[in-house]
């Protein structure tokens, strides 16, 4: 299958299941949990962001910390990074 036949397949079998013990309270099935957190870029000069994540607990404040380290490096050290909590 190749085409629009096989993405659409592949979305079907990447579809988590609607019932059972998997929907159940403070679980997600893709992986997401109450505690995840999201690295977010922000450009005020032009009003762009950009989310990286989602990280659990510390491994956000570690990712946001390598980040800013990586962009200063690169000449763009006045883009804010800042760590926000996920909330779904």
């Amino acid at each position: 299958m190749t085409g629009r036949r096989a993405r659409r397949a592949r979305h079907r079998t990447a579809r988590a299941p609607r019932c059972g013990p998997q929907r159940r309270a403070g679980h997600d099935p893709h992986g997401v949990t109450p505690d995840d957190y999201l690295v977010v870029v922000l450009d005020g000069a032009y009003g762009i962001g950009e989310v990286h994540g989602p990280y659990s607990g510390l491994d956000a404040t570690v990712a946001a910390d390598a980040l800013q380290r990586r962009l200063a490096a690169r000449g763009f050290g006045d883009l804010e990074v800042r760590v926000a909590r996920l909330h779904r």
